[in-house]
């Protein structure tokens, strides 16, 4: 485990790999896959150095809209809503 990395879970039927690639080609979002078994099933989002809140809420923001274009249900806003409640 670790505290300057969150790792996620992929929605069964989005590609980890696929994911990653889109949100760097639309919004220039850099995030991690995994590797070995896990490869295309996981995404993790680096959190050290000089990161902000402000951050992290653009990255989950970018996922939310990528993961709706690959045809996962997201509920708009939701990413936004989420650290607050």
């Amino acid at each position: 485990q670790s505290n300057t990395v969150a790792c996620f879970h992929v929605p069964e039927r989005i590609d980890g790999t696929r994911l990653i690639r889109r949100l760097y080609e639309k919004h220039r979002t850099v995030i991690a896959g995994a590797r070995n078994r896990l490869q295309g099933k996981m995404i993790r989002i680096g959190t050290m150095g000089a990161i902000a809140e402000g951050d992290i809420l653009t990255d989950l923001m970018h996922l939310e809209d990528v993961l709706a274009e690959l045809g996962h249900s997201v509920e708009k806003g939701a990413a936004m809503v989420a650290p607050f409640s």
